[in-house]
């Protein structure tokens, strides 16, 4: 498969201000407000996330002024109206927010944890003693085997967590539990033809087909903890080194599989193996970020050519005003709705990942 060799033009920068406003609009539940917040900082502050350029994250401004407030915002809203033991007694004081799902809270974690260093330059400060106060640890984990949700929140924050650690053994103890979390679902969900099933063992529902954005927020949530782990010094990266080979692999197999099903367009079906489905704009987005992401991360460039072909399919669906458009609901995937704020968050991942892998290879 041949790698394209010029980019498809990029949104305008008014055009993703507007996308971005859709998204802080929509956005109530936990994942959606993480999402929008991860979203804006690999477009305008790479530098705090696993994908910044160089051999680390910078968390050097430990500074709150420093930050973006967007980032401030989050964090001490999460912070202010977190539920204390006494409110919510089977959190045991512990977890970020009540939710109705167990692993949702989890991923407003890394913005906590930015946050607290900017105000103390100490990992230890406002009780974050331990991945308990940020994995929901007791307050069904691991229940049942999910959404891919519940894996992606846990296993990139506790990757992130494994980052800040200043130890390498304290480190390598993280990353390994952020591995065997992908691991663990990966060995339930996987097809024989790498495809992900999307909700298996639910007490309420039962899914047992590739939806698009499941498979997205998988190869997604692998991508993030390897470039986590990739930003680890040279001694810990060689004691993980079998594990980060595994991600990479794991995340190309959802990828690959996905590039094979496009509609003629190079969208991505809401089931991505059903023939009679449409194509839908937050599984082609998000997964055409993961395409990007494997480049740069130096697993595979093969799927440049089919996140090119999905990011311009997906732009010519953003209405003027921002919001956009072809989104299925993520109550019944089966069903189209007029909007959706984790598909806001998605064109602005997929636009910075683009951004990312191109500049990349014109300074290379």
């Amino acid at each position: 498969m041949q790698n394209a060799q010029q980019p498809v033009e990029f949104l305008a920068r008014s055009k993703l201000d507007k996308v971005i406003e859709q998204g802080e609009r929509l956005s109530k539940g936990s994942w959606e407000l993480s999402t929008q917040l991860q979203s804006r900082l690999e477009l305008d502050n790479s530098e705090l996330t696993p994908f910044a350029t160089g051999s680390d994250i910078d968390h050097s401004p430990f500074s709150i002024p420093d930050l973006p407030n967007h980032l401030i915002t989050l964090a001490e809203n999460t912070l202010r109206a977190r539920p204390t033991a006494q409110e919510f007694p089977a959190g045991n004081g512990q977890v970020l927010c009540l939710d109705d799902a167990a692993g949702d809270p989890a991923s407003l974690g890394i913005a906590c944890l930015i946050y607290a260093l900017a105000e103390d330059n100490d990992i230890q400060s406002r009780q974050m003693k331990d991945e308990d106060t940020l994995m929901v640890k007791g307050v069904g984990m691991m229940q049942a085997v999910d959404s891919e949700i519940e894996f992606l929140d846990k296993s990139a924050c506790r990757a992130h967590y494994g980052l800040l650690q200043g130890n390498p053994d304290a480190q390598i103890k993280y990353w390994q539990k952020a591995y065997d979390q992908c691991r663990v679902y990966r060995h339930h969900l996987r097809r024989s033809d790498g495809l992900w099933k999307h909700i298996i063992m639910g007490p309420d529902k039962i899914d047992p087909w590739p939806w698009a954005t499941s498979n997205g927020w998988a190869a997604a949530g692998i991508l993030r903890v390897l470039a986590t782990m990739q930003k680890a010094h040279e001694q810990v990266q060689s004691e993980l080194k079998s594990q980060m080979a595994d991600l990479g692999s794991w995340a190309r197999e959802i990828v690959e599989a996905t590039a094979k099903r496009v509609t003629n367009d190079g969208m991505v079906r809401e089931y991505i193996d059903e023939p009679d489905f449409q194509g839908e704009s937050c599984g082609t987005a998000l997964l055409a970020y993961a395409a990007y992401r494997l480049a740069q991360l130096r697993v595979t460039s093969d799927f440049i050519p089919f996140a090119e072909r999905a990011r311009h399919a997906v732009s010519k669906l953003i209405k003027p005003d921002g919001l956009l458009d072809k989104v299925c609901d993520i109550v019944d995937e089966r069903k189209w709705r007029e909007s959706s704020a984790e598909g806001q968050a998605f064109v602005v991942l997929l636009e910075a990942a683009a951004r990312d892998y191109w500049n990349a290879r014109q300074e290379s």
